[in-house]
């Protein structure tokens, strides 16, 4: 029984790795949850124009919020506690950038993700 049930966890380990979905959001107003080492969605797709962002922080750590361009940071949540949310509104152009965690290596562990601003 062993035996098969190591390639079947192997194969949903790879299942999580990746690239997910993309929500298209069409209002302007849009939330990101933040669990250990994970960002849901991971790939979101909003409306030009003012955008406001809720973080929510679904983990067990304390987690942060970045949107980068070009190794540019354009919009930061500092830390957010376990259980707390935070909103920002904020202009951003046409264009892709990414979100990650700022904590050590969380985006390295998987908290990143992107934001397309069509």
């Amino acid at each position: 029984m062993r035996a098969r049930t190591l390639p079947l966890l192997a194969v949903l380990a790879l299942a999580g790795c990746g690239e997910g979905p993309t929500t298209r959001e069409r209002a302007h107003a849009f939330t990101v949850t933040l669990d250990d080492y994970l960002f849901r969605p991971q790939n979101i797709s909003a409306p030009g124009g003012a955008l406001r962002l809720t973080a929510v922080n679904h983990g067990r750590l304390g987690h942060t919020l970045r949107i980068r361009v070009n190794d540019k940071v354009v919009l930061a949540f500092m830390a957010i506690p376990p259980g707390q949310r935070r909103t920002r509104s904020f202009h951003l152009r046409k264009g892709s950038y990414t979100m990650f965690c700022a904590i050590g290596n969380h985006e390295e562990l998987g908290m990143r993700g992107t934001l397309t601003v069509r």
